[in-house]
């Protein structure tokens, strides 16, 4: 099994002074976003430990947040879609 090398120390969230939710526009946007009530993240954990089956407990849970991020940055891209799809529907029947 491979090891991911880490340089330097990790600290968690809490100990940032800015949250990482205030990085850029994206990440702004999905620090507003609650979690889909058809969602769990267990669903998201379940795919890490597949994948990452002896993570660090630090590691799983920085990998478990990143997960949850990028699930709902695909949630809200299908959202935006599904709209537009929805747009176009209209202006072609009007």
């Amino acid at each position: 099994m491979a090891t991911i090398p880490v340089y330097g120390k990790i600290t968690p969230k809490e100990d940032r002074a800015t949250s990482i939710y205030e990085a850029n526009d994206t990440m702004k946007m999905l620090g507003y976003m609650p979690l889909p009530g058809d969602v769990k993240s267990s669903e998201v954990e379940d795919i890490i430990n597949a994948h990452v089956p002896n993570a660090s407990k630090s590691l799983h849970s920085f990998m478990v947040s990143y997960g949850i991020d990028v699930l709902l940055l695909g949630y809200i891209y299908g959202k935006r879609a599904e709209r537009a799809r929805r747009a176009k529907k209209t202006t072609q029947t009007a």
